[in-house]
């Protein structure tokens, strides 16, 4: 969506601050939400003291009146874990932060890839996934969702070719040599898919 350092981002079901760390890695000002009281204070715990970040423990459709200036909305791994109720009111957030921040860029979630067979081998074998819990990566029609909000949305593509756990054991060399060769191929070997939209 075109974010850049300096600008500030609110990061939608921050969990424990992993993807958090990445933004300000990025240069990025974050507002961090997440509901969880659990996973908030493992967040609070990790960045806490570290500058350029804000949290607030709220959910979505709970986002205080008075926010400071957004240039985007984002998130990782949990769009899919959304029901229809919690989207429609997403989208009323969406709405509200381009009608309020005349900066505000756009949109985007990294979320699972719903053609890339791994899931699915994922789900069954890990215990704690369940399959009625990521559900979403297959049945969730957000298109269909946000229209009544007059919330755009794409695919803005596809990314990652090797799983994470995987990556932290390749040397670095390695993975930077690989990298351009990762690129390539069909959107079914990859891991993730990026959607949003940009501000009109």
């Amino acid at each position: 969506v075109g974010l850049s350092a300096g600008q500030r981002v609110l990061e939608v079901g921050a969990g424990t601050g992993r993807y958090t760390r990445a933004l300000l890695d990025l240069g990025l000002e974050v507002l961090a939400l997440e509901p969880d009281p659990v996973l908030y204070a493992k967040l609070e715990a990790q960045l806490g003291a570290a500058s350029g970040v804000r949290l607030l423990r709220a959910a979505v459709g709970e986002l205080p009146e008075a926010l400071p200036d957004l240039q985007g909305l984002c998130g990782f791994h949990v769009l899919h874990h959304f029901d229809d109720a919690v989207l429609r009111a997403l989208g009323a957030d969406l709405r509200r932060l381009v009608r309020d921040n005349p900066g505000f860029r756009g949109w985007f979630f990294m979320e699972p890839n719903p053609w890339n067979v791994l899931y699915p081998v994922q789900i069954g074998l890990r215990p704690g996934m369940r399959f009625r819990e990521e559900r979403g990566i297959w049945t969730n029609d957000y298109a269909r969702i946000f229209e009544p909000c007059h919330v755009g949305f794409e695919v803005f593509g596809h990314i990652g070719r090797l799983p994470p756990a995987l990556c932290r054991r390749l040397p670095e060399r390695l993975l930077r040599a690989l990298a351009p060769r990762l690129r390539r191929g069909p959107s079914l070997t990859a891991l993730y898919r990026v959607v949003g939209a940009r501000a009109a």
